[in-house]
């Protein structure tokens, strides 16, 4: 078992540790710079010890305070909310292949074409670009946040089943676009909040019997519904059995673990001064590719491709990538030491937010920020999150519906 006591200490360190070491034990017969997986086990160190400056004996007593996480958020305000984005998500994810020129029955007949040519087209950038896209994203991750709170909190068993149709947008987005990130961020979204309503009920079990079998069954389905997701990246053409593991164990590796390969190749040019480098040789951004949404709401014009970096790293003709994980954009932005500064900075700033949450009895805005981190720490092997303009959007959402459901009129029981 352990304990909540050090989070986001305790899950930040897992998480990287396990991006930083399977990778080694995978794919070993690919060479790794080091000094890259030093640096980078010396910021996950460093973000996870600034638990330390905070009195976690005395917020845990006052968590206990808090009202029924039942009474809070199995309310028919968040259960009306949790259809309609499901229905709206499902609406425009239609919406948008219709856009793109496919029809119905094409999407019935072979799913699987369907998804190869959508991803051509996006990779080609030639998608057509609607409001479509971003809404059914949009509502796709506002409805997992909804689910994660009501299964956490109610008692009802039959809920518990129901609201997982909350995946259903993101299913749909995964199977229809070969966009596997939408589905994956979505589980953390919806991990998210199932961890703010066991705090809430001062469940303080980082791991337990029946949250493990959860995370068992959704990672079971998950890999499932992604390795059909990477048919349509040529494996439904593979007859050879052998052929066809060797291929699905390169692209499993290229989307979960191309980070740390790439990012030590990144990292010995950069200390090598880029002298004959594909990289790109610019840096000292200060923060533009880690908070580039918040840069483009302000009007900051710099133009970035559609995967953010230009480079695609080949790895033994296999693994074709652009992954570069959250620090090679804090090193363009701050440079080596000001990414350790940086670090420091946001691991104190996250654990205060934890501690506030802790502290508070009917928190908001702290609430939204502690299911965030869980989101920031899953996409932080690939990128920043705040890259993607639809997740501000999306907090800001979730905010004002968590001060609508607060109200004493909305937290009324409901059955």
């Amino acid at each position: 078992m352990v304990g909540t006591w050090l989070f986001p200490a305790t899950l930040f360190s897992l998480f990287w540790f396990a991006f930083i070491f399977f990778p080694l034990i995978i794919m070993f017969e690919i060479p790794i710079n080091p000094w890259a997986v030093g640096y980078l086990s010396l910021l996950v160190i460093l973000f996870s010890w600034t638990f330390i400056f905070f009195n976690w004996k005395k917020a845990f007593n006052n968590n206990l305070n808090k009202p029924s996480a039942e009474g809070v958020y199995d309310t028919k305000l968040l259960r009306l909310t949790l259809w309609f984005s499901i229905f709206v998500s499902v609406v425009c994810s239609i919406k948008v292949m219709l856009v793109q020129g496919f029809s119905l029955a094409e999407l019935y007949e072979d799913i699987v074409l369907v998804a190869a040519k959508y991803a051509v087209s996006r990779y080609a950038s030639e998608v057509v670009y609607s409001a479509y896209g971003p809404l059914s994203l949009g509502f796709a991750y506002l409805a997992v946040l909804i689910a994660g709170l009501i299964f956490g909190s109610t008692s009802n068993s039959s809920r518990k089943k129901w609201v997982l149709l909350a995946f259903l947008p993101s299913i749909i987005i995964m199977v229809t676009q070969s966009a596997k990130g939408s589905f994956f961020g979505s589980i953390f979204y919806f991990l998210g909040g199932i961890l703010v309503t066991s705090l809430q009920q001062n469940k303080l079990l980082l791991f337990k019997a029946n949250i493990l079998k959860i995370v068992f069954k959704i990672g079971s389905f998950s890999i499932i519904l992604f390795i059909f997701s990477l048919m349509s990246r040529g494996l439904q053409d593979v007859k050879d059995v052998s052929v066809f593991f060797e291929k699905l164990r390169f692209l499993l590796a290229s989307y979960f673990f191309a980070h740390l390969y790439n990012f030590s190749e990144w990292v010995t040019a950069f200390w090598d001064g880029f002298n004959n480098s594909k990289f790109d040789i610019s840096h000292y951004y200060y923060g533009f590719y880690t908070f580039t949404s918040i840069y483009r709401f302000f009007g900051y014009k710099k133009e970035t491709p559609d995967a953010v970096y230009d480079e695609y790293n080949n790895i033994l003709e296999q693994m074709d990538s652009n992954v570069y994980t959250i620090f090679r954009g804090m090193v363009m932005d701050f440079g080596v030491l000001g990414t350790i500064l940086f670090v420091f900075i946001l691991g104190l700033l996250l654990h205060l937010c934890f501690y506030v949450f802790l502290n508070s009895k009917r928190p908001i805005i702290s609430t939204t920020i502690t299911i965030f981190m869980l989101v920031i720490f899953y996409y932080s092997f690939i990128i920043s999150v705040l890259t993607w303009n639809i997740v501000p959007f999306v907090l800001i959402l979730f905010i004002i519906l968590l001060k609508f459901n607060s109200y004493s009129f909305v937290l009324k029981k409901t059955t």
